[in-house]
């Protein structure tokens, strides 16, 4: 039987010349993710991704070429609503210009993979990190 979700998000996986991943720190929240969001009406996966990387860290992604698809999740428990499912999309996306945490996003941080020292979402541990280290 497929599981469909209730909620999909889409996230960017941002890393550095260092091979690090940059991640958020969202107000009132105990852990770190990726930037991203939800799809409004009549938006494309990236023009999503494009929106909320200026909504949150003040950034434009580079779309030549246009960011493809990195990894997508099995439906799993909504962090903040346990009657709720979501899946989450990575595209792989490069960015220009000066980061600054912005709107809900009150801190950025790149970290070193094989060497993390914060709470990441659960997402990010059990299906993005193995990936990442297989890579």
């Amino acid at each position: 039987m497929i599981h469909l979700a209730n909620i999909t998000k889409y996230a960017a996986l941002i890393t550095n010349d260092k091979g690090e991943v940059l991640f958020a720190h969202k107000r009132g929240k105990d852990i770190w993710i990726n930037i991203g969001g939800r799809v409004e009406r009549g938006e494309s996966p990236i023009e999503c991704l494009q929106r909320e990387l200026r909504e949150e860290i003040q950034c434009e992604i580079v779309t030549n070429p246009i960011p493809v698809e990195f990894l997508r999740t099995p439906p799993t428990p909504a962090l903040d609503d346990s009657d709720k499912t979501v899946q989450i999309i990575w595209y792989k996306v490069k960015i220009i210009g000066e980061l600054i945490p912005d709107n809900e996003i009150v801190e950025i941080k790149w970290v070193d993979i094989t060497n993390i020292d914060i709470e990441l979402s659960p997402q990010i541990r059990e299906y993005l990190l193995p990936k990442l280290l297989l890579s």
